[in-house]
């Protein structure tokens, strides 16, 4: 804001919306003139102007030669790479199911082994016979039988018992569901062509120092990485040595192997005079770096407090949340006109989590019962087998020994009639 006259300027975007509704509620205009960066600092100190209107990370020393509001967005700064060939990547495999349906999956296959060899088991305990080959009831055959049937590659056994045929019924139907569901969803992933991007955060850029990175020198993510030696060698170096401008920074990453850091409206922004780049640039969805960012004032400004208040005011009533999501949040990068940037993320992949399979779970554990409650009901029906069999073969000792006294008797009755 200048009291001077300027160039017109159409106010659009997250600070555009938000320096018109002061004016409205504080009743003044605004003379606006175009400058960025120093050129704008200095315009501030020489107090050609009030207010350079650009959410601007605070250092401490701008703490000491300007003004500034309290802060009026958060800043979380991304990394920017160029999409490469489709490709898979190793994780790819291992990020078909989410870290709970592994869990459970092992865990399925720990319970179903130890309840096969628990059967296995208690029919040899109580006399039925194992169902199974004498030598295939061992717990580690048991497990390689589970993970074959997991595997959808069969059950090489040939139980004879029904209780032992529906547990492995029951596992087989488990490991053909799972299989299919883990195969369904690799193979769209690897089918849709997503874009798998050389890093997965700042650290690797780091340690393989392929790619060079572009952060903006004026930028707060700058001045941070630039106080560690850790990235002496990657930062801002060759391509990127005057990145004065996010515009820089973009055709940099368009046209040389390098990667940005930058907050995304700004990124955004940047794209739109590279429109044959634009859809060749994907986002690390992973937030890097955060910062507050104000708007400066120069010093003295005595307006200060009228707009604190007005911030203060604006964050209770909700008006920034509802401009953050309008300008700042969402999949897309959103620039200040309002043009809209896919965002490819490397983690974009539906899992298979417990949620979509939750009430299958739940069925196939009530018929894990009906092999349990089966063996208890063969238990049972043995036991009255085995008692039935021991009553009738005392019943038959009983007449052997009375047998065996008659024909005592009658022995004893001839020989004293002799």
């Amino acid at each position: 804001m200048s009291h001077g006259r300027g160039t017109a300027v159409n106010l659009t975007g997250y600070l555009g919306d938000l320096w018109s509704i002061f004016e409205k509620t504080l009743n003044f205009r605004s003379v606006y003139m175009r400058a960025s960066g120093n050129t704008a600092r200095f315009m501030l100190h020489s107090e050609v102007a009030d207010v350079y209107l650009s959410a601007t990370v605070v250092t401490t020393e701008e703490d000491d030669q300007f003004y500034h509001t309290q802060p009026v967005v958060t800043h979380w700064y991304h990394l920017f790479v160029r999409k490469g060939a489709p490709q898979v990547s190793a994780d790819s495999y291992i990020r078909a199911l989410s870290p709970s349906m592994w869990a459970m999956t092992l865990a399925a296959v720990l319970l179903l082994c130890v309840v096969l060899r628990a059967m296995v088991w208690l029919r040899t305990a109580v006399g039925m016979g194992s169902g199974m080959e004498p030598a295939n009831t061992s717990l580690g055959h048991c497990f390689l039988a589970v993970l074959g049937c997991i595997c959808t590659q069969g059950w090489q056994e040939s139980p004879s018992c029904l209780s032992i045929r529906l547990i492995v019924v029951t596992t087989l139907l488990f490991g053909y569901l799972l299989c299919n569901s883990y195969s369904a969803v690799l193979i769209s992933y690897l089918a849709s062509g997503h874009s798998t991007a050389p890093f997965s955060g700042l650290d690797d850029v780091a340690k393989k120092g392929t790619h060079v990175l572009c952060v903006r020198n004026e930028s707060y993510a700058y001045l941070t990485l630039k106080r560690s030696g850790k990235w002496a060698s990657v930062l801002n170096k060759g391509v990127c040595r005057d990145a004065s401008q996010s515009e820089r920074v973009a055709d940099a990453l368009c046209d040389t192997p390098a990667v940005a850091l930058e907050i995304p409206s700004v990124m955004a922004a940047s794209l739109e005079a590279r429109p044959d780049c634009r859809g060749r640039v994907q986002r690390v969805r992973e937030r890097m770096q955060r910062g507050t960012a104000s708007v400066l004032l120069r010093p003295g400004f005595p307006y200060t407090r009228a707009l604190d208040y007005m911030i203060t005011r604006c964050r209770a009533t909700g008006v920034l949340d509802r401009l953050e999501k309008t300008y700042l949040d969402g999949l897309t990068i959103r620039s200040s006109s309002g043009q809209d940037f896919d965002d490819t993320s490397v983690t974009a992949i539906v899992q298979v989590s417990l949620e979509h399979v939750r009430w299958v779970l739940a069925t196939y554990a009530c018929f894990l019962c009906v092999p349990l409650l089966l063996l208890a009901a063969e238990c049972v029906v043995h036991w009255r087998a085995r008692a039935r069999a021991a009553r009738a073969r005392r019943g038959r000792r009983r007449a052997a020994v009375a047998a065996k006294a008659v024909a005592a008797g009658r022995v004893a009755a001839r020989w004293y009639h002799d």
